[in-house]
């Protein structure tokens, strides 16, 4: 984005719903606006073609507004707003922040910020195939989005069968598992290996681009060549997966007579929850099904909820289809349909109209099953909290616990994690991390200390950003732990009930007590304080590895001849670690820093 403009106004509230700031204040261009609370929460997120003209519209004494913005309209005290260029960025931008804020008051796609992508990295020698969170535009081709990465790796998994791509990050010359087994023909180096390996990619993108008609063309013209030249070991490569195709495609049940590519979506909606299914056609073949459950969709209608799946699906989507059929059309229908360069049809009638029907009953039964899942999970949670409460012989309530772990080696880069469970569920959205800043050295009680004296500061009386207080906090470590930590909060007058859970033996420790509490085996009580301190641990571990990495990127490349602070920030931000740069693709790197410092690179690492 070019010409970025941010302002951010003081707010004041009054009984009846007013403007947070002057509606005159604000410009016309297009751009994000974002409705905050009196704690400074993101409420909703919109975009705009006119900033002005669109927030105004919430005050408009004519305005029709659904129930949840009415609600939302009562708590709104304060406005940001980010100026873009054109609508089309705004629409991505919207996009970006509701999966950075989770805003109460949009729709959002459950999980969407876990949606996977199969990436083909085609200026790779021999390319290779993998899995990714992220697009990022370095030639590749990505395919997606898959609502998780089990739903990538079972497509990968059957395709690769058909298709022996590498999966690896071997080189060449040095050949994996699957090499050995027939499943992967990225480490064939004769003499037409790399053209051979070539055609093998092209047809798999051609396949999840949905012409797999055009992929069994091809391969019954490699068959055919192959026979000719009388080598049949080929020709019988290229007849199996001709077959296997054929079999994958023989058992894909709906056909559409209509061969443009065509996306169905369907809403189901039971309980206050909501469901979408979308069906993807390819050449008048069901490629994909997917399944999104809907949050925040309980006092939103139906076009709303299909408007806000669209907008949110299509921007992080790789592969457009032509039509978009629906049973009714979505809000902002004209809107949608220019910013996407999508077409958005109705069916009521018709093979589509029973798709659409089918679709449906797919949505009600992800819901069911996601409705099953969260009350087992809840049920579960809640049956562990009061069996943990009864041992610990707490009188108070026990929702909210926080758990905190330290990692560091040899008090190298060393960082904290805090994990945040309510009822006996996560909460991610109030897992935090830290960096310790005071601590020298390997002194895990006082890295310990110092996290928890920054942590308690955000629940002081004026501070910035109040959080919640735990009920319960619970270091992992032991007695000598949680004595340092006890001693300097009692110093800031902290007071909250903490223990600590040693490693060895699961025991509890409380400061004031001799003896531990040791929880019976196999009782939900450990079961939950294990997941908590695991789930810390890994928390921790992850911000350990993430911060250690860009450390380690910098001591190496530090004595490098040409690469200052700039350069080195670049090769972080680009390739991740050392060895990333090592093994970087020479094109790449050239890109990144500029021939000459390339060149130095490649001469000091090797």
């Amino acid at each position: 984005m070019t010409a970025w403009g941010r302002h951010l106004n003081t707010c004041y509230t009054s009984r009846m719903p007013r403007p947070p700031v002057k509606l005159s204040t604000i410009p016309k261009n297009p751009g994000v606006y974002l409705y905050k609370d009196s704690s400074g929460q993101v409420l909703y997120v919109g975009k705009a073609k006119d900033l002005r003209n669109r927030v105004s519209s919430y005050w408009h004494k004519s305005a029709q507004l659904e129930a949840a913005k009415q609600i939302m309209l009562e708590k709104i005290t304060g406005l940001d707003y980010i100026m873009v260029d054109s609508e089309t960025e705004a629409l991505f931008l919207e996009t970006t922040l509701i999966k950075k804020h989770h805003p109460p008051y949009n729709v959002i796609m459950k999980d969407d910020k876990y949606f996977s992508y199969i990436k083909i990295n085609l200026r790779e020698e021999y390319p290779s195939v993998t899995i990714t969170r992220r697009i990022v535009k370095d030639g590749s081709r990505h395919f997606g989005p898959y609502p998780s990465t089990k739903a990538v790796r079972d497509t990968l998994k059957h395709l690769k069968k058909i298709f022996p791509f590498k999966t690896c990050l071997n080189p060449p010359d040095k050949p994996c598992f699957d090499y050995r087994i027939h499943r992967c023909a990225g480490h064939d180096t004769g003499p037409k290996s790399r053209t051979e390996y070539r055609f093998t990619i092209e047809s798999f993108v051609h396949f999840l681009e949905g012409h797999a008609d055009e992929v069994l063309s091809d391969l019954n013209n490699r068959m055919d060549e192959m026979s000719r030249q009388q080598n049949f070991e080929m020709a019988a490569v290229y007849r199996d997966r001709i077959s296997a195709i054929r079999r994958m495609l023989e058992r894909q049940k709906v056909i559409l007579t209509h061969t443009d590519n065509l996306d169905f979506i369907s809403l189901a909606r039971q309980d206050g929850l909501s469901a979408i299914n979308l069906f993807v056609f390819r050449e008048g073949k069901l490629i994909n099904k997917k399944s999104f459950i809907l949050k925040n969709a309980s006092d939103q209608s139906d076009r709303e909820l299909t408007a806000s799946f669209i907008e949110q699906y299509y921007t992080q989507s790789t592969d457009h289809p032509k039509y978009v059929i629906l049973g009714q059309l979505p809000n902002r229908p004209d809107e949608i349909q220019k910013l996407l360069q999508l077409k958005i049809v109705t069916a009521q009638r018709g093979q589509k109209a029973q798709l659409l029907k089918l679709g449906s009953a797919n949505a009600l039964d992800a819901l069911s099953k996601t409705k099953a899942s969260w009350e087992s999970d809840a049920d579960k949670g809640k049956e562990a909290v009061r069996e943990l409460k009864k041992r610990l012989h707490f009188t108070q309530p026990l929702h909210r616990v926080e758990t905190y772990d330290i990692s560091n080696i040899q008090g190298t880069s060393p960082v904290g994690s805090m994990v945040v469970f309510e009822d006996g569920l996560p909460k991610k959205s109030d897992y935090r991390k830290f960096k310790i800043k005071t601590v020298i050295g390997s002194n895990d009680p006082a890295m310990l200390a110092e996290m928890l004296t920054r942590r308690f500061e955000h629940t002081a009386t004026g501070s910035k950003t109040e959080w919640p207080r735990p009920d319960l906090v619970i270091l992992d470590g032991g007695k000598g732990q949680l004595s340092v930590v006890t001693k300097q909060l009692a110093k800031k007058e902290v007071s909250i009930p903490i223990v600590a859970l040693a490693k060895r033996l699961e025991e509890i420790y409380f400061p004031d007590k001799p003896n531990p509490i040791v929880l019976p085996a196999n009782s939900p009580a450990l079961f939950l304080v294990q997941r908590m301190r695991d789930e810390a641990h890994r928390f921790a571990i992850g911000f350990y590895r993430q911060t250690h990495r860009k450390k380690s990127v910098g001591s190496q490349i530090d004595m490098i001849p040409g690469v200052g602070p700039k350069t080195k920030k670049k090769l972080i931000k680009q390739f991740g670690s050392v060895e990333g740069v090592r093994r970087a693709d020479e094109q790449k790197l050239i890109e990144t820093v500029g021939a000459k410092t390339a060149k130095a690179i490649r001469d000091a690492l090797g």
